[in-house]
């Protein structure tokens, strides 16, 4: 794959501090970019440079190359997680604790959360216990009475959700 490379001006290191009566120095900076010239061939300059001579070298040219986005991101393996899908995957966290918050007004809409399945199994379960009610089957020319569940959150003095009720109601 082809990269286009794009020269970028880095503001330079400010100048180094140097001992007092040192004959000479040898300035190696590990954190300093690489310096590019696609004129030039040769290998970089690695002599030792006299304390008195430092004045003379323009570090202000040093250029490093640019890859664009797309050439960066074809390259790398790991998955990076952008700002934008990071607000989206909050925005998504939100909206699931928000639904957790709100009453489902229909059958199908409770069957959607497994907390509204647990409060109408046990609705169900106290009707067997205190044996409210006894099923037979339907007499014929005989109108049945509909039931429907009603859902309520029971919220806690602070606000919380302390447990999700469901009646089965004629």
């Amino acid at each position: 794959p082809t990269s286009n490379v794009h020269p970028v001006h880095i503001p330079t290191a400010p100048a180094h501090e140097f001992a007092n009566g040192s004959p000479s120095t040898t300035v190696i900076q590990e954190d300093a970019p690489a310096i590019t010239d696609e004129s030039q061939t040769s290998p970089p300059d690695t002599s030792v440079v006299n304390e008195e001579n430092l004045d003379d070298i323009d570090d202000g040219n040093i250029c490093e190359p640019y890859v664009a986005d797309e050439e960066a991101s074809s390259s790398d393996t790991a998955p990076v997680s952008t700002r934008r899908q990071l607000n989206t995957d909050a925005m998504w966290c939100f909206f699931n604790e928000f639904l957790a918050n709100v009453e489902p007004k229909t059958y199908k809409e409770a069957l959607q959360f497994s907390s509204w399945i647990e409060a109408m199994q046990e609705e169900i379960h106290e009707f067997e216990r205190l044996q409210v009610w006894e099923l037979v089957p339907a007499p014929y020319d005989v109108l049945i009475i509909p039931l429907k569940w009603i859902f309520k959150i029971k919220l806690d003095e602070y606000g919380e959700i302390l447990k999700n009720k469901a009646r089965l109601v004629a």
